[in-house]
Order: structure tokens, then C-alpha cells, then sequence
């Protein structure tokens, strides 16, 4: 017998006046879509009081670069806000294809050393996965640094036409394998120094398959307008898919942000552009973000062996005093130092009696440059702005981590903080903000029969009450009920290639 969701007010992902309608599900799918009797059910979810919208779709995830789809395959963190499917393989790094069989790419995120890494296609990692199980629909972009990283063994150069050409090659086969695009990091060392020649290159290949091209920006600061200059070049040169990847507006730079976003809604009228954005004033990145350029853009082993070099110390401890020390927020960190968490580097600092920019460099040689900094660095007025343009997606560029971590607020809260924000502020219609985070990722990503509630779909259904999920239907299985995960595997692998 079917499920029903019965009494609820359905915004359908369409941009649509909301209905009140029941929703009858049977197997994976919706099967129709009215006023139906309770006994055509086996299972009845009153929805009295509540709003139903498709499960949320999130365009940019790190469960990937932090392994936990591995390590936590239920996503609960994601279930737990109500998104159902999610795209890994962002900012240039993904687990697949791997050329040397290596995931050295994400060392600086992952601990590598429980992984059996037993593929290296597309195709093969997308099996091992569906064949492991998963808590959340999941599909992935391939990442540039993580290719080009293995075809010139680390080493910062540029790439002959051969090797551009058999670049090219991987990146066709891994779309054929079932990725949904290509994505660059251009903000990290692996990649900051590339030529535009090989992004217009590369770019040139995706613009035939229509797949997604996600770039993270080279600046977003000083040189900002420039990135995103270049990366709108792009779109003015061909027909492609662009998306650019959390696109936060920093602190001291509004006027240029404002600006950008006016840009690329203009660009949007013709062009496939969009960026996506979250809903908090903080960061969350890597602390080997906070090294000065000519030591940020070597490896992470050789950045970790020059901070402990006495000769350039004081260079190091003068950089810092850029930063403002209560603004910066140990998140995390190695095991051993999990009690660090959650303080402050004015706290730390005060806690091991020293000057905050030498606590800074301590901390680094602590965890090797293996810790995550939440910086208080977004426009809180600009960001309001950004969450309502018309070109934003809403995404959490988060990743579902153990109960135990400390976590940014990102991993837990994106999709309710930014619905109660519509609600509070009254400047964006709710159906508007529900295709927001529902059908327009899925158009944009060619994500097949999701985002919609619409007869034939896959059964991805979220009942909210205050803007909170309390359950959450996945593939037509309740995989959270009254806000309790309900350990249930039920989510698909996605291939860009598959059918209907």
C-alpha cells in the first residue's frame, strides 16, 4: 500500500502559489498528487499546519573531501535540514578519477588512512558507492587539481598541448562515466597560478556537453574583480554551464561585491550563469589559507616544514597581525587535540600566555596545517543582498561529519537559516526561496526527475513545521521522522548519464 502525506500546504518547487493537497507515494515515486481517502495508505504523515516541499538539493558539499561518506554514510547532518541530494567533487578536488590511484589531493580535509582506495574512474568510484550505500542521493563533479595534480607529479608548471589534450580525454570519459561537470579550484595552490589558456581550453571541452562548470574563484579580496572577470570571459566566449562556487562577500570589499552581483544577474540574462552562497558571516577554511601567498601556494608537507624554519619566523608572526584574533575560531582539528576546539585564537593564545600571532604559528605546527579556521570575514548587509539575487543558489558547502565533531554552522543549519531568514525578512516569496533550494539546483545540474513534486518524481519530500524539518522522505522511505534520523541507506547514486 502507498504513503501518504495528507494536509499539507505542497510549494511543488515551481515558483508556484502553494496548494493544499495531498501527496500519495508508491515504491520511489509520486504517484499522484490530490484528495485522497486515508485507507488508500499504509502509512499517513499529517501534515496539518506544516509546508511540503521536494527534498533540498545541495550543489555544494564536502562529505567527499572529508571522507565521510565513508566514514558516516547515513548524512545525517544533511537529513537533518532536509536536503536529499547532494554534489560532491567541488573547488577542483575529487575522489574520482584518480590517475595514480591517490587521494593525496584532500589531504589537508581527510584522514586517508582507513580508506581502501580500491578504483580510479568515475565509473568505479560511483559503484563502489552505490554498492556500499548511502543516506542521501549523491553525485559528483570531477576535479581539475585533482587530475592535473597527478599528471605533473605536484610540480607547478604548465601543461604541454599532449598533456592538455589527454586531460581533456579523462575529463570527456569521466562525464561518459557519469559525473555531472568539471569543477576548478583556482583559489588554491594546486591551481592558482594555471594559465587562462587551459581553463579556456578545458572550458571549451565542457561547453559542448552542456554539464556544469564550477569554479572557485583565484581572489576574493584584493584582486576579486579580476577573478570574476575571468571566469565571465568565459561565458561570453561560449555557450557554458557556469557556476560560481560560494561566492561569500568578504569584509572591506561591499561595493565590489555589490557590484559583481549586478554584473552577473546582467551576464544571467544570456548566459547560463549562477553562483551559490550561504547563510552565515563566517568561513570555514583550511588554516593553511592563513599563510602569506609565497608560502600558501606550495604543498601542504613543504609549507609544514618552512613554518618551522627560525629564519623566517618574524616574517611569518608580521603577516598575521593582518587578522584580528577573536574573529578567528579553532574548528577541526587532529584527535589529539579536539579539547582546542571551539576556542578562540585570543583564547588559545591567553591559554598558553603568549603574543596571539606567535599562538597562531603554534597552532600550525601543532596540527601540521591540518586544522579548519571559522573566520568572521562576510558582509552580513551584502550577504542578504546576495541570498536573494536572482542568480544564487543556496548551498551549505558543508559536509555531514560525526555527532561528536565541532561543527560550523554551515554542516547543520544552511537550509532552515535561510528559510527562516525569508520568512523574518519578507523580501523573497516562499515559493521563490523553495526553488531556490529545490528545483533550479536540479535543472542546473541536469539532476533527473528530483526538485519538483510532481507526479512521476522520485519520492524526495520534506515536511517542515517553523521552517524545521520533521520528516523527510527519500526515495519514497522515511529516512527522518519527528526530527530523528532513522539510520536507513535509502539514498540512489546519481550518473549524469542515467535514464529517467
Amino acid at each position: 500500500m502507498p504513503v501518504l502525506v495528507k494536509n499539507g500546504l505542497v510549494y511543488d518547487g515551481r515558483e508556484s502559489p502553494p496548494q493544499k493537497q495531498d501527496i500519495l507515494i508508491s515504491g520511489e515515486r509520486i504517484a499522484r498528487l490530490g484528495n485522497f481517502s486515508k485507507n488508500e495508505a499504509r502509512e499517513i504523515i499529517d501534515a496539518t499546519g506544516c509546508i511540503v516541499t521536494p527534498g533540498f538539493v545541495d550543489i555544494n558539499t564536502n562529505s567527499d573531501h572529508h571522507l565521510s561518506l565513508f566514514s558516516e554514510p547515513y548524512q545525517e547532518d544533511f537529513l537533518r535540514q532536509g536536503i536529499t541530494t547532494i554534489i560532491g567533487g567541488n573547488c577542483g578536488f575529487s575522489l574520482a578519477p584518480l590517475l595514480n590511484g591517490s587521494l593525496e589531493s584532500i589531504n589537508k580535509w581527510g584522514d586517508l588512512t582507513f580508506l581502501n582506495i580500491n578504483w580510479q574512474t568515475v565509473k568505479e568510484f560511483l559503484n563502489v558507492l552505490e554498492k556500499k550505500g548511502l543516506g542521501v542521493n549523491f553525485g559528483t563533479l570531477i576535479g581539475h587539481a585533482t587530475m592535473r595534480g597527478a599528471i605533473t607529479q605536484k610540480t607547478h608548471r604548465d601543461l604541454t598541448n599532449k598533456e592538455l589534450e589527454s586531460l581533456k580525454r579523462i575529463i570527456i570519459d569521466s562525464l561518459e562515466g557519469g559525473a555531472f561537470g568539471l569543477s576548478f579550484g583556482l583559489g588554491y595552490e594546486n591551481s592558482k597560478n594555471i594559465p587562462y589558456k587551459e581553463l579556456e581550453f578545458l572550458a571549451g571541452a565542457m561547453s559542448k556537453t552542456n554539464k556544469v562548470l564550477a569554479i572557485h574563484l583565484r581572489d576574493a579580496q584584493s584582486n576579486f574583480p579580476e577573478a570574476l572577470e575571468e571566469v565571465l570571459r568565459l561565458s561570453r566566449g561560449m555557450t557554458v554551464n557556469l557556476e560560481i562556487s560560494h561566492l561569500e562577500p568578504r569584509l572591506g570589499f561591499s561595493e565590489e561585491y555589490l557590484r559583481a552581483k549586478i554584473n552577473i544577474e546582467k551576464e544571467s540574462a544570456t548566459s547560463r550563469i549562477n553562483f551559490d552562497v550561504y547563510p552565515f558571516t563566517e568561513l570555514a577554511l583550511p588554516i593553511s589559507n592563513f599563510l602569506p601567498p609565497w608560502l600558501r601556494f606550495t604543498s601542504l608537507d613543504d609549507a609544514d616544514s618552512q613554518i618551522r624554519l627560525p629564519y623566517l619566523k618574524e616574517r611569518l608572526l608580521s603577516y598575521f597581525l593582518k587578522f584580528k584574533p577573536g574573529d578567528l575560531l579553532i574548528g577541526q582539528t587532529p584527535k589529539n587535540l579536539k579539547f582546542l576546539e571551539g576556542k578562540t585564537l585570543e583564547e588559545f593564545s591567553g591559554s598558553h600566555d603568549m603574543k596571539w600571532p606567535e599562538s597562531f604559528l603554534k597552532l600550525m605546527q601543532l596540527t601540521h596545517l591540518k586544522t579548519i579556521i571559522f573566520y568572521k570575514d562576510i558582509d552580513e548587509n551584502v550577504l542578504k543582498e546576495f541570498l536573494s539575487s536572482s542568480s544564487a543558489i543556496i548551498s551549505s558547502n558543508g559536509a555531514s561529519l560525526p555527532l561528536n565533531f565541532f561543527k560550523h554552522p554551515r554542516n547543520c543549519e544552511t537550509f532552515p537559516k535561510f528559510l527562516s531568514w525569508v520568512s523574518k525578512e519578507n523580501i523573497l516569496p516562499i515559493e521563490r526561496a523553495v526553488a531556490k533550494i529545490t528545483s533550479i539546483p536540479a535543472k542546473k545540474y541536469g539532476i533527473k526527475k528530483r526538485g519538483l513534486i510532481k507526479e512521476g518524481y522520485y519520492a524526495d519530500i520534506v515536511v517542515l513545521r517553523d521552517n524545521r524539518p520533521k520528516e523527510v522522505i527519500l526515495n519514497g522511505k522515511f529516512v527522518l521522522k519527528d526530527g530523528i534520523p532513522q539510520k536507513i541507506l535509502a539514498g540512489s547514486i546519481l550518473k549524469s548519464q542515467q535514464n529517467d
